[in-house]
């Protein structure tokens, strides 16, 4: 079998084969970390290029992170406060609250997924419906916040606050009843 055939058997269907391959070579697709050749013929050569690209990002990560390390402490404890002071000093009160439910809603989704992956789930519905419900009312309190925000009021001309808090309560009674009805 010549060179020629070799190659368009490879590339299956008998077409064309790639501009770049010479004559007579075989050529691998690499999937993963794993190289499996092109209709099952073993191949001359390798391409390595997906590995090289992770293995530069691997690196570049690394060394991120070891500049994150050296950071000394006193600039990211002076940023952290930072950013404290001024929530604490421009963030209103009705959002403070809301955000205070945000991260109460979050925590209860991470401690039920992770109640999920060292308990198990058994009934299934029953996590995946606390679950969804947790998503459901981060969603709404994220709406909710939005629409209370004072800078957001040109995006929520027609919509008081009143009335946000109120789509809010009425969206809670809905996903509620839905959630409800899903564990059986």
């Amino acid at each position: 079998m010549s060179g020629d055939q070799r190659e368009r058997r490879v590339c299956s269907g008998g077409g064309r084969p790639h501009a770049d391959w010479p004559p007579g070579t075989l050529r691998t697709v690499v999937i993963g970390w794993a190289g499996w050749t092109i209709a099952g013929q073993p191949a001359r050569e390798t391409q390595h290029v997906p590995i090289l690209q992770a293995a530069v990002t691997s690196v570049f990560l690394l060394l991120s992170l070891l500049a994150i390390a050296t950071m000394s402490s006193t600039s990211l404890t002076a940023v952290v406060r930072n950013f404290y002071d001024e929530y604490m000093k421009n963030t209103p009160k009705k959002l403070k609250i809301v955000d205070a439910y945000l991260s109460y809603v979050l925590l209860t989704g991470i401690l039920q997924f992770v109640y999920c992956c060292l308990v198990g789930t058994f009934p299934f519905n029953s996590f995946l419906s606390g679950f969804i419900c947790t998503v459901g009312c981060f969603v709404l309190g994220v709406s909710l916040r939005l629409q209370a925000n004072p800078q957001n009021k040109m995006h929520f001309m027609g919509i008081s606050p009143e009335r946000g808090f109120a789509d809010f309560i009425f969206s809670h009674i809905i996903l509620h009843l839905v959630t409800m009805n899903f564990i059986g």
